[in-house]
């Protein structure tokens, strides 16, 4: 049941319900052999993930954005995502966000599990397993067109399985331990056209600039 607080967060940023605990090793999906480099990297992190166990959890539809102060966050359709800030920013704010639903940086952990339910949901709805591995892991651009046009009825379907429109910017995540990941994909301005594609990083301006923070709740 959802809670009164719950309802809150959802009506007034837009919250789409991650089910990361329905993510089992003997999953369809997961029972897929990589034949990339990616696809192997992903698979054995996420194995690692469902061992553990994780629990289900809240994320905003869209990229936060900066309010018009320049300084608070925000979550709107169609604004450009707040860049430019360093990780250590992030982590704050995102706990300022809203500490009643326990706001925070998401984790890598709960990354890799929504990018393991995606793979898992576009097979569901048709796609073969090597198709849907290959276009998370490893070349993502297609996906992303797909869900940036939101007026090609043919790509409809696809919208519908994602519900999430904040994709198509990388992203600063939480190491579960300490530090934290610049995570996703980004064309011709980072390193990959990977969904899956992470790496360490201390802190660096550039990352900053290109990158924004990516807000979970706890359900």
């Amino acid at each position: 049941m959802i809670s009164t607080s719950e309802l809150e967060i959802v009506a007034s940023v837009q919250l789409v319900l991650v089910e990361a605990s329905k993510l089992h090793l003997d999953d369809k999906f997961m029972r897929y052999e990589p034949t990339a480099l990616e696809e192997r990297v992903f698979k054995e992190d996420l194995t690692e993930v469902i061992k553990k166990g994780i629990k289900d959890f809240w994320t905003p539809k869209y990229n936060p954005s900066f309010e018009q102060n320049g300084k608070s966050i925000c979550f709107a359709k169609g604004k450009k995502p707040a860049t430019g800030k360093s990780f250590e920013w992030w982590e704050k704010n995102a706990k300022n966000f809203s500490r009643r639903n326990k706001s925070k940086l998401g984790k890598k952990s709960e990354y890799l599990a929504l990018m393991g339910l995606i793979i898992k949901t576009l097979m569901e709805s048709g796609w073969s397993v090597e198709k849907a591995w290959y276009a998370v892991c490893c070349e993502s651009k297609k996906l992303m067109e797909y869900i940036m046009l939101e007026n090609e009825k043919d790509y409809a379907e696809i919208k519908e399985i994602f519900k999430l429109c904040n994709l198509t910017t990388p992203k600063v995540v939480a190491d579960d331990n300490n530090g934290y990941w610049v995570i996703g994909a980004n064309y011709g301005l980072v390193y990959s056209n990977s969904l899956t594609y992470m790496k360490q990083e201390l802190g660096n301006q550039a990352l900053y600039d290109i990158c924004t923070g990516w807000i979970t709740h706890s359900r």
